[in-house]
Order: C-alpha cells, then structure tokens, then sequence
C-alpha cells in the first residue's frame, strides 16, 4: 500500500473557519511539507486543483497555487517522493498537460 499526503496548496487547509488557524499558500510551506514527507517515508504528495474559492469570511479557498508549476519546483527540491499535479480537464488541452507532465518529470 501507497501513502500519500494531499498538500496545502489552498489557503487554510481542508477547515471552513474563521477560527482556526488562517494562512495563505506558499511554494515555502509546500517545500516543508513535501520535504517532510519524503523523509518520514511518505510514497507521494498530491496537490488538488482549485480554480475558485468559496467567498464569505473565512475567504475559504480564495488564494491557491496552481498546481503543475508548483509541482515542478518541488520536483527540484526532492529526490524519492512521487509528485501528482492535478488540472482542470476542460482548461488545458491534454497534449499541453501531457507535454507540462514530460517536463516536470525531467525536472525530477
């Protein structure tokens, strides 16, 4: 069995608060998480796709990072761990996507 971690590309994680804590995305934080992972023996880190954000207080999802060009800095900065970009299929032809994936993995 695989183990993954979903990471925080979304500004305040998987919680609709505005009590918890409120933190914005970052390649930094990303980096931390995934480098974390690979070193605690994780298989890969999957980051979602969100294009648009719920609204209202806790400005839930508003701020995110798009997911193929963070994978690929992160891809820079790891060795052992699987990386899954994710798109929104009817926004990027698939031969863009395939040819983004083909570059990434050059990268790693």
């Amino acid at each position: 069995m695989d183990l993954g971690v979903f990471i925080p590309i979304g500004n305040n994680g998987w919680l609709i608060s505005t009590t918890s804590p409120q933190y914005k995305p970052s390649y930094d934080l990303n980096l931390d998480v995934v480098q974390k992972a690979e070193r605690f023996g994780f298989d890969f880190a999957l980051s979602m796709i969100k294009l648009h954000g719920f609204g209202g207080p806790s400005e839930y999802w508003d701020y995110n990072l798009e997911s193929f060009t963070l994978m690929a800095g992160l891809a820079a900065a790891t060795s052992r761990i699987q990386l899954f970009a994710t798109c929104a299929v009817l926004t990027l032809p698939p031969p863009l996507a395939a040819r983004m994936a083909v570059t990434i993995d050059s990268i790693s």
